[in-house]
């Protein structure tokens, strides 16, 4: 996976009902306060989003804007159960990076 100072590449493989997938983003940080999402394989016509952080009180709320469309029928027939388990993956994924870079300061 590729890295520079202004974007990282980061994979995640999700699997649901006997069907496994790998997606493969870039990722820019925009102004600490966004990330965008631009899609570089998988198995989508077009993926983008945005995870964007807000300071809430004593942490932050993060959210994430995304626009998909897979590529196969199949896999659209079962996009709502996949994108679920995707995105629970990515979010604990990205809690434990958040974390481990933090406790590395």
């Amino acid at each position: 996976m590729n890295e520079t100072p202004t974007s990282y590449d980061a994979q995640l493989s999700v699997a649901a009902y006997g069907v496994q997938e790998t997606i493969l983003t870039r990722n820019t940080p925009i102004c600490c306060r966004s990330l965008k999402l631009e899609l570089i394989e998988g198995p989508f016509a077009q993926l983008g989003g945005n995870w964007t952080f807000t300071d809430y009180g004593e942490g932050s709320r993060v959210s994430l804007d995304l626009t998909c469309e897979f590529e196969s029928r199949l896999l659209n027939l079962f996009s709502n159960a996949l994108l679920k388990r995707g995105i629970e993956k990515t979010v604990e994924a990205f809690v434990s990076e958040v974390r481990r870079r933090h406790d590395s300061c």
